[in-house]
């Protein structure tokens, strides 16, 4: 299922509960993706509330545009038992940020995307 808004669009597997969102939003001049992917993982984590929350990777992403790029790769466990990976890749350009968040509940899955992921930023243009 494809759902659409103003400056982004969401991929479900309604078979798997992944999904993909890629959007865009502006930020300050000079903000760069570290930055923004520290919010994302800030935000994760107090979402994850007293549950469990391991970074994979974190780290700077190359795409050919050139473009700061970082990426994320964690999962986490909330407090009520729900399991989520993470993979977050976030582009900055001035003050455009394009990012790729994946996201699904099935631990097996994980390594399929995190293969997605780099095909996606081998494949990114603006």
């Amino acid at each position: 299922e494809i759902e659409t808004e103003d400056y982004g669009v969401t991929f479900y597997d309604i078979n798997s509960y992944t999904y993909l969102y890629v959007g865009e939003v502006l930020y300050d001049e000079g903000t760069s993706a570290r930055q923004i992917a520290e919010e994302v993982l800030d935000s994760l984590s107090a979402e994850a509330e007293d549950g469990t929350f391991v970074i994979f990777e974190e780290t700077p992403f190359s795409v050919p545009t050139g473009d700061d790029a970082y990426l994320v790769c964690l999962e986490f466990v909330d407090s009520e038992g729900y399991y989520q990976w993470v993979l977050d890749l976030e582009t900055i350009d001035g003050e455009s940020n394009v990012y790729f968040f994946l996201s699904g509940e099935d631990p097996e899955d994980y390594m399929l995307y995190r293969e997605l992921i780099e095909v996606i930023g081998a494949s990114f243009s603006r």
